[in-house]
């Protein structure tokens, strides 16, 4: 089977992740998606920044509402705890389903960072790597920091263009702090989790 990773932390998970996961499917030819949030980050920390439980429900609400078969949830970082390595996730993977074959999914913000990730030489060598950019990004710099990557590592990797709505994370944690309307930016079902619960709020 062929199965996109698509790690991140989904702090919270929103319409653009959703709609990436669907261009991916379509373009790669993948089997499944599978959303794999992080444990802890190397590289997000603060006050805002829920629980592993807490994005994992998010997530579980975001996929039922979508109803998407081939968009699952997978709990390997979590579970795993610590901070979450693509290295170990890679490693664990391919061990658990041995006849499967892995695509990674990264936003292409990732280029200038990827060299920096743990074991990153081993990763841009031997994993496919697909990373997908997003309206804002400089696609020009973005190809040619893929074919620099690919000429320096020999790998498998390429990148996605994909036809995005603006939105972040980050955008949805301000509105919600500021108690404004978030519909449009996450499915229905997350947008009442984070209103009832009272996410954000106080971050």
């Amino acid at each position: 089977m062929k199965i996109g990773v698509f790690g991140g932390s989904f702090n919270p998970v929103h319409n653009g992740h959703l709609e990436a996961a669907k261009q991916a499917l379509r373009a790669l030819d993948l089997e499944e998606i599978w959303f794999v949030p992080v444990s802890e980050s190397g590289m997000k920390k603060g006050s805002g920044y829920l629980s592993g439980e807490l994005r994992k429900r998010l997530i579980e609400a975001a996929l039922q509402e979508v109803a998407d078969s081939q968009m699952k949830l997978s709990t390997i970082e979590l579970d795993r705890g610590g901070i979450s390595y693509t290295y170990d996730t890679y490693r664990e993977l391919t061990k658990l389903y041995p006849k499967d074959s892995f695509t990674f999914l990264y936003g292409s913000d990732c280029l200038n960072t990827i060299e920096n990730w743990y074991q990153s030489g081993f990763l841009l060598k031997n994993l496919q790597l697909c990373f997908l950019h997003r309206a804002g990004c400089n696609s020009i710099e973005e190809e040619q920091k893929l074919q620099y990557l690919s000429g320096k590592y020999g790998g498998n990797m390429k990148l996605l263009e994909c036809n995005l709505p603006n939105i972040s994370s980050s955008i949805v944690r301000v509105l919600c702090k500021k108690k404004q309307d978030i519909s449009g930016l996450v499915p229905q079902s997350v947008a009442a989790l984070l209103c009832d619960e009272r996410l954000y709020c106080h971050e």
